[in-house]
């Protein structure tokens, strides 16, 4: 993650990306599909989350479950952009529900409500990835889905 990138707020970085993905990938559905366009954006996002998270782990100087809820959480919430429930935060396992997210509102302001799990909630993984392969994340609910909570759970793999 570039300097500039880290001091941008990530709902504006995500807003102006949106801005510019938009167009694109409505004409490269028409063109492809939207089958195989949303695979190559999500793959294409995934890299790019993994990457940074990698990036993370390194600015933080680690990536620990402690460094993810310190490090990271607050970064996706910048200004009140999530509201969260705490459900544990132990050495083991990290776990809380997201209860409104400013990020599902945006794509869905913009018209892009169906591509939230591209552009979002699906990067989820593969930032952890990066920021850490020890770690896992459970995840069955999520606000994009019309669920009333996003389940969040990062766990040690060797966490039962």
């Amino acid at each position: 993650m570039a300097q500039t990138e880290q001091q941008v707020d990530l709902l504006l970085r995500r807003r102006i990306e949106a801005q510019v993905l938009l167009p694109l990938i409505r004409a490269f559905e028409k063109r492809l599909g939207r089958e195989e366009t949303r695979k190559i954006v999500s793959d294409t996002l995934k890299e790019i989350s993994r990457k940074d998270g990698n990036a993370k782990a390194e600015s933080l100087g680690g990536n620990s479950l402690e460094g993810l809820a310190a490090g990271v959480i607050p970064m996706w919430q910048g200004g009140g952009h999530l509201e969260l429930e705490m459900k544990e935060s132990t050495d083991d396992v990290l776990r809380f529900d997201v209860t409104r997210c400013d990020y599902v509102a945006l794509y869905e302001e913009l018209g892009m409500g169906d591509l939230t799990e591209v552009l979002s909630c699906g990067r989820d993984w593969a930032f952890l990835e990066g920021f850490n392969p020890g770690l896992e994340l459970l995840r069955d609910q999520t606000l994009a889905a019309g669920d009333r909570v996003c389940n969040f759970c990062y766990r040690k793999k060797h966490a039962l």
